[in-house]
């Protein structure tokens, strides 16, 4: 489309079917129209009075300027080819004496640039979010790890406190074993070495267990009778009193 660039009317010159068909135009010519009478059917319409106002600022600009004026992309609804968006250059055409004399107004579609656009932004969200799901999936593995080695340490940490208390277990039962150890070998070196006869049995059965040789003298026996139970050691003590007297001694406690 062709205006005369005579402010403030900018009446049309010429316009061809392109244009037309882009611009969704209902009037078959426009030849003669004033521009604000083309792009302004609806005064009461806000959207095309500031669109309008757009495009006047880039009438004077492209004059005052003599070079092209490239508009804002404006989204178009309800054309023969559905939505789309228009992109508009304001191009200065020279009279003879180099002042502009006509404007011209070369439309195109560049909805597909603006799709594509859109789809590569809506792919840049796309990706940042799945980066910010895998980055705070991250976060959570770290933190997941983070407390899993504090529960090893907490476990390592166990383990050896576990390890000190077996250890110092051990240690205090095998002092108390050789302490008893110590304890029984004295003993039986004082009942062995003593010269007054000594006996010491085990249990009901009265085992003999520890034995001196005065004791072996007195009762006419060898070292052969250690171990044994009393009524084999010395079966001809059966049914006397000193037997009762030891069972007694051993059930009480007392000394009998």
């Amino acid at each position: 489309m062709i205006l005369k660039a005579e402010m403030p009317d900018f009446p049309v010159v010429a316009q061809n079917d392109h244009y037309r068909f882009l611009s969704n135009q209902k009037v078959q010519s426009s030849l003669g129209k004033r521009a604000f009478e083309l792009f302004v059917p609806n005064p009461q319409d806000e959207r095309s009075l500031h669109a309008y106002t757009v495009l006047l600022t880039a009438f004077q600009t492209c004059i005052e300027k003599k070079t092209i004026i490239k508009l804002p992309p404006i989204f178009q609804v309800n054309t023969p080819e559905g939505e789309i968006w228009l992109q508009t250059d304001v191009i200065p055409v020279f009279g003879s004496n180099s002042s502009v004399e006509f404007l011209m107004c070369q439309t195109y579609d560049i909805s597909k640039q603006i799709f594509l656009k859109a789809a590569a932004l809506d792919g840049v969200k796309r990706e940042q979010s799945l980066s910010d799901d895998l980055a705070a999936t991250n976060e959570e593995l770290s933190a997941s790890n983070e407390e899993l080695m504090a529960s090893v340490e907490e476990l390592r940490q166990s383990q050896e406190s576990l390890f000190e208390s077996n250890r110092e277990l051990e240690n205090r039962v095998e002092e108390r074993t050789k302490a008893f150890t110590d304890s029984e070998a004295r003993f039986r070196i004082i009942v062995e070495q003593s010269p007054v006869p000594m006996l010491v049995t085990m249990g009901e059965a009265m085992i003999f267990n520890i034995i001196n040789q005065p004791m072996l003298d007195l009762i006419g026996k060898d070292e052969s009778v250690i171990g044994m139970p009393w009524h084999e050691a010395m079966p001809e003590l059966e049914g006397q009193d000193i037997i009762s007297q030891l069972l007694d001694t051993y059930d009480s406690g007392n000394a009998g």
